[in-house]
């Protein structure tokens, strides 16, 4: 799954609609992205114990759902 929201607001982002009735959809899930990505940002500092927890287990984000949201950066930060 990792990489599908930046290939998807890309592909968005560089398509020319014909049909210009779906522009109204494609700024709502633009609108809902640019939130998530606040929502993020916002979460992230209370997160600082399992950046700790990541250092020491790099892979702990494939089981422990707080550790993948904080390795959600760089999908976010790129689609950003």
């Amino acid at each position: 799954m990792r990489g599908e929201l930046f290939v998807f607001v890309d592909f968005l982002l560089n398509n020319v609609f014909t049909d210009l009735s779906v522009l109204p959809q494609i700024d709502i899930f633009f609108k809902n992205v640019l939130r998530l990505i606040v929502v993020w940002l916002v979460k992230l500092p209370t997160l600082q114990s399992t950046f700790e927890e990541l250092e020491k287990v790099p892979s702990l984000f494939l089981v422990d759902p707080k550790a993948a949201i904080v390795k959600a950066y760089p999908e976010l930060m790129e689609t950003l």
